[in-house]
């Protein structure tokens, strides 16, 4: 599925936080979300949340700058994991952001991705998909 946003990069209204999720391959039980801000102030955030069943989990969040995660942690029905970005006034860094979780022993359960561009004239763009 595609989505596309776009505002512009030096806007004086309140920040918009959106979001994307799936539940990839987990057969519904943990959802992988990205969330962001996208006027004045951007900032990114990897989550997992157990819809279900327990289960041991790792959560990332990558970035044009870095790729944060957190260790594998067991997460009980209705608890979450999050990776935080820094926060990035403008110029917003363009590039793709990525959530990514991975159950122990199984491996990549969900994975995703927005893709960020500023255009010339200062239009901030906002496009994904989900895997």
């Amino acid at each position: 599925m595609a989505l596309a946003a776009a505002v512009p990069a030096q806007a004086a209204t309140p920040d918009v936080v959106k979001h994307k999720c799936t539940t990839g391959t987990s057969s519904g039980n943990v959802s992988t979300c990205i969330t962001w801000t996208d006027t004045n102030v951007w900032q990114s955030v990897a989550s997992a949340t157990v819809n279900t069943t327990p289960v041991t989990l790792k959560e990332c969040l990558s970035s044009p700058l870095d790729n944060l995660c957190h260790g594998f942690v067991r997460v009980a029905k209705g608890g979450s994991l999050k990776a935080s970005g820094p926060v990035h006034r403008n110029p917003i860094w363009p590039g793709q952001y990525c959530a990514v979780t991975d159950q122990q022993n199984v491996g990549q359960i969900g994975k995703v991705c927005i893709t960020v561009s500023v255009t010339p004239g200062g239009v901030l763009s906002v496009t994904g998909t989900r895997q």
